[in-house]
C-alpha cells in the first residue's frame, strides 16, 4: 500500500541535485529546528477544512498543500522576486515528475507566494495539488 512516506520517497528520487531536505509536517514546523538544509520541500495533507479525500477504484485522492522555502540571504545577487519565481518553477516541475505506479499528480497545482512563517530571511512558495495514491486493499 502506498502512503505518504512512498510520496515522501518519490518527491527526494525526482528532486535529488535541487533539494536539501524533504519533510511531511505542518509548515508552522518550518522554523522548529535549528538547521535545515535549504532549499527545502515540506508537505502536508490539508487538515483545516477535513482531510479532502475519496475513495475511487482502491485509489485515494488527498489534497495537499506543497511548499519550498529557501533563504534570502544578505548579498544574494538574486532578488526576492527572482528567488520566488525559480523557486514556483522548480516545484511545478518536481511535482509534474511525481508518476509511479501507486502515486499520481491528478492536476496541475495552484501557487501562492509568499507565504509568511515568521522569518524574515525565509522564501516560501505554497502550490496545492491534488495527489492519487493506489490503496491495495489486500
Amino acid at each position: 500500500m502506498a502512503g505518504f512516506k512512498e510520496l515522501e520517497d518519490q518527491i527526494r528520487l525526482v528532486s535529488q541535485t535541487d533539494i536539501g531536505e524533504v519533510i511531511f509536517a505542518r509548515i508552522e514546523d518550518i522554523n522548529s529546528k535549528n538547521k535545515n538544509s535549504y532549499p527545502l520541500i515540506l508537505f502536508t495533507p490539508i487538515s483545516s477544512t477535513g482531510l479532502e479525500a475519496r475513495k475511487k477504484n482502491n485509489k485515494e485522492v488527498f489534497s495537499i498543500d506543497f511548499f519550498i522555502a529557501d533563504l534570502d540571504a544578505q548579498g544574494d545577487t538574486e532578488s526576492r522576486s527572482e528567488k520566488w519565481d525559480r523557486l514556483n518553477k522548480l516545484l511545478k516541475q518536481i511535482l509534474q515528475k511525481i508518476d509511479s505506479s501507486e502515486i499520481k499528480l491528478m492536476n496541475d497545482t495552484i501557487a501562492t507566494y509568499g507565504y509568511d512563517e515568521h522569518n524574515d530571511r525565509l522564501v516560501v512558495v505554497k502550490r496545492t495539488a491534488s495527489i492519487e495514491i493506489f490503496d491495495c486493499l489486500t
